[in-house]
């Protein structure tokens, strides 16, 4: 017990000193400092325990609407936009020899006299499973297997601008009856002829996943997920329909430091909207025979302007403290006055004790002061 006197933080300060010190420290109030700790850590962590346990992130949301036209790299970037033919049971089939998937890379370029001059760059696409999406992050989330989907993969493709810009690189995905989108020759064996698709009791759909982002900042690890949709459209030899989809940025400003300040950003692309433009064409028409393109289908993706920015920071040590700190401070204002009050009393019986004399020793002290005051009486005797 004498130990814990020494860690006494409620010591009371005299005008002089007890026991060779300035302030009076004992063993309640020692016993009093470590009950306000423990009230103190309790306290902190029932106050601050979801702070730490990451559960009340600070988060915000932006749309800029206006933002400076670019070209990025869609490998980079993984923006992917995986693609099959399916039957009307959804089951995934081998489209080759049936029907000719043939994607684009268009260059726009805007010239004031001759306007928009566009040029067609042919693209290669394979298994998305052959493709980097197979490396893809766990906050991914598509449905079907890798291995029934196809995705496009070219190092070098530029994706961005705008049509009211100077410029545009948008891709485009076409389903041909003919190789190589070659004009419809009803004659030319690299053409199918429509009956043999359209008239044997099976209905072909082209079957498209474009990426939605979430924002779900209480995962700590994965904030922004990406989760795959798809769009079904059933082919016929009586319509033709050009879909558009378009993609915008989406940014997380993430700080997950909780002494400094220390954002890191990512991107991560998503839909912004999804419309099309369906053409149809009388019974008793055949579109490809009496119009020249073999074309039956076309997904347009473009970039939209505009950015959605999100932040999100959980509260700096400070801050946490500074939360709990008047708490602590008020009842510390309580356990100090109570203190001090035990103490004085404490210290005002042993102040008493040090200046009056016990009664069991009174009568010793008697007997001695007698004998002090007869030896002064012989001495002042003897030297008269």
């Amino acid at each position: 017990m004498d130990l814990v006197k020494y860690i006494d933080f409620f010591s009371i300060k005299f005008h002089f000193y007890t026991n060779n010190q300035p302030y009076y420290q004992n063993s309640f109030g020692g016993i009093m400092t470590l009950f306000y700790s423990l009230i103190c850590i309790i306290l902190f962590l029932s106050f601050s325990s979801d702070e730490f346990k990451r559960l009340k992130p600070i988060t915000t949301i932006s749309n800029i609407p206006e933002s400076e036209s670019k070209l990025v790299n869609i490998n980079q970037e993984k923006i992917w936009i995986p693609f099959r033919i399916v039957t009307a049971k959804n089951k995934f089939i081998n489209h080759t020899g049936i029907l000719y998937i043939i994607p684009y890379l268009v260059e726009g370029i805007y010239d004031d006299e001759l306007g928009m001059e566009k040029n067609y760059h042919l693209l290669n696409y394979k298994l998305c499973n052959e493709t980097s999406m197979v490396n893809k992050q766990s906050n991914y989330k598509i449905d079907v297997a890798l291995n029934e989907l196809f995705c496009i993969e070219e190092d070098s493709i530029k994706f961005g601008g705008n049509l009211n810009d100077k410029f545009i690189n948008y891709l485009e995905i076409n389903i041909f009856l003919c190789k190589e989108g070659l004009d419809y020759n009803i004659s030319d064996s690299r053409c199918i002829k429509p009956e043999i698709i359209f008239e044997n009791n099976i209905t072909f759909y082209f079957d498209f996943y474009y990426p939605i982002v979430q924002f779900q900042p209480k995962n700590y690890k994965s904030p922004i997920a990406i989760i795959y949709k798809n769009s079904l459209y059933r082919l016929s030899k009586y319509n033709f329909k050009i879909d558009k989809l378009y993609l915008q940025e989406h940014i997380l400003s993430d700080d997950k430091n909780i002494l400094f300040r220390n954002y890191k950003n990512n991107s991560f692309w998503g839909i912004s909207n999804l419309n099309g433009d369906d053409y149809f064409v009388p019974y008793n028409l055949d579109p490809p025979v009496k119009n020249k393109t073999s074309k039956i289908y076309a997904l347009n993706i473009y970039m939209d302007t505009g950015i959605v920015f999100y932040t999100r920071e959980y509260k700096k040590i400070l801050l946490i403290l500074s939360d709990v700190f008047p708490i602590l401070r008020f009842i510390l204002f309580f356990i100090k006055n109570f203190t001090k009050q035990i103490k004085m009393s404490l210290t005002k019986r042993k102040l008493a004790g040090l200046i009056f004399e016990n009664k069991e020793k009174r009568p010793k002290s008697l007997f001695q002061s007698r004998i002090i005051k007869n030896s002064c009486k012989q001495m002042n005797k003897q030297i008269i």
